[in-house]
């Protein structure tokens, strides 16, 4: 984290709201957001080089300030994204709204240092059950991230221990992919990028063919992406990263950064099947699993690989499954961030 930072580290959640709420409204719930995940009231401090966290108190929360009224709020979207928080200067949230004849447009803007995919949807949630049904936030239970945090430095050393050594084991040597370029590779970290957007129909006899040999559409889509990645590279050891989401019961309703890179590597001999590749995969995965609390970047830290500024740390293919909601009036968008990887899959399943 530093100070500014790319465009992309803010993500924005764009709500149409089929009604027209009061600004008055709004504000109440923006602000009893806030007093119910303390990661949205998180401040941080530069001190001698050193970066503090502290969380100011919810009667200190300025929602009636970070709330703005704004004109063509969706075409504006992008502009707003890019305008960059501050990080020693106040809360890294802020939201904008517009009143249109039948409908109320709402746009969060939150640094992606204190939420996560699924943080969008509690979000979201949350929001709108404070605008129209506050009795169901009262029947919930929310863990604090910061409780989450502290146990999570608690943990013993013999666990984590166990996991260094099999990320250790399972990522020596890890191999660089090499995609076929017009141009030299230069070592310089870039954030430009280009994307092709593909919709694809799925009938039922792909549901029916992952259950019947025991693997998911999401097994399926990494196999083949991965077989993809052997035919355009040429090799056979693939490697690629993919986020997974920690929380469990205690903390599925929390707010905060609780997702985490796992690094995925497999064998993708050229005489496999796509079934034969989504059943290796199915392994890794239960291995990964079991290992998954290890944070990146300590495991980054652990393992010390070799600098290349034209990378990023051990895979430089990210891939993405979520399901995507196509609840009539609401969306959202996520990780802006596509150009710091040398691939980027995002697979969204719909009910469309």
């Amino acid at each position: 984290m530093y100070k500014g930072g790319p465009d992309y580290h803010n993500v924005p959640l764009f709500i149409n709201i089929p009604s027209h709420i009061a600004i008055t409204d709004l504000q109440h719930a923006f602000s009893s957001l806030a007093a119910l995940h303390e990661v949205l009231r998180t401040t941080f401090r530069l001190e001698e080089g050193q970066l503090f966290q502290s969380v100011i108190p919810a009667s200190d929360f300025p929602a009636d300030q970070l709330l703005v009224a704004q004109e063509d709020l969706q075409s504006n979207t992008d502009r707003l994204t890019n305008i960059p928080f501050e990080l020693d200067e106040g809360v890294l949230i802020r939201a904008y709204y517009e009143h249109r004849e039948k409908e109320t447009h709402f746009l969060f803007l939150i640094h992606h240092a204190i939420v996560d995919a699924t943080s969008l949807k509690l979000v979201k949630r949350d929001f709108l059950d404070l605008l129209h049904a506050p009795e169901q936030v009262g029947e919930r239970t929310f863990r604090s991230y910061l409780s989450y945090s502290n146990q999570q430095l608690s943990r013993s050393q013999e666990l984590d221990n166990l996991s260094f050594t099999y990320w250790r084991e399972k990522l020596n040597d890890l191999p660089v992919l090499y995609f076929k370029t017009d141009q030299e590779r230069v070592p310089i970290h870039v954030y430009e990028q280009s994307t092709l957007k593909q919709v694809l129909t799925l009938d039922d006899s792909y549901t029916a063919f992952a259950e019947e040999h025991q693997v998911d559409i999401r097994q399926i889509c990494l196999a083949a992406c991965k077989m993809a990645l052997a035919k355009l590279t040429g090799q056979d050891d693939i490697v690629i990263g993919t986020m997974v989401d920690l929380r469990d019961e205690q903390t599925k309703h929390t707010v905060g950064p609780i997702d985490n890179l796992v690094v995925l590597r497999s064998a993708v001999e050229q005489e496999l099947s796509l079934l034969e590749i989504g059943r290796a995969i199915c392994q890794t995965d239960e291995e990964a699993n079991k290992h998954k609390q290890i944070a990146f970047e300590r495991l980054v830290d652990h393992l010390k690989p070799q600098i290349d500024k034209s990378r990023t740390a051990l895979f430089d293919v990210l891939f993405a499954h979520r399901f995507q909601e196509t609840e009539q009036g609401y969306s959202y968008v996520a990780n802006r961030g596509w150009g710091k990887y040398g691939f980027n899959l995002c697979v969204e399943e719909t009910t469309d």
